[in-house]
């Protein structure tokens, strides 16, 4: 059955492309996602690394560069009681 060859070649030939752009798509996600949180953006932009990988950072790292960002925290953190500053 040339037609059962041919479907099993195609389904392997996609596992072989898919599952490591799968793998570093998650590799991406987590700092991804911790960096996305650090500068006040949505989380949400992380899911564009499992796009072709290289194309969704490409995307997401253009759109944090031009983003505004929220100003970090400028107020010291308060001492405990009871120690003079």
């Amino acid at each position: 059955m040339e037609w059962l060859d041919a479907l099993h070649d195609a389904i392997g030939d996609t596992w072989i492309q898919f599952v490591p752009s799968v793998l570093i798509g998650f590799l991406v996600v987590i700092p991804a996602t911790r960096l996305l949180k650090r500068v006040g953006m949505s989380r949400a932009w992380a899911l564009l690394s499992f796009f072709p990988p290289w194309l969704g950072l490409v995307v997401m790292v253009w759109v944090v560069a031009f983003s505004s960002w929220k100003p970090a925290d400028t107020e010291k953190p308060s001492l405990p009681r009871g120690i003079p500053p």
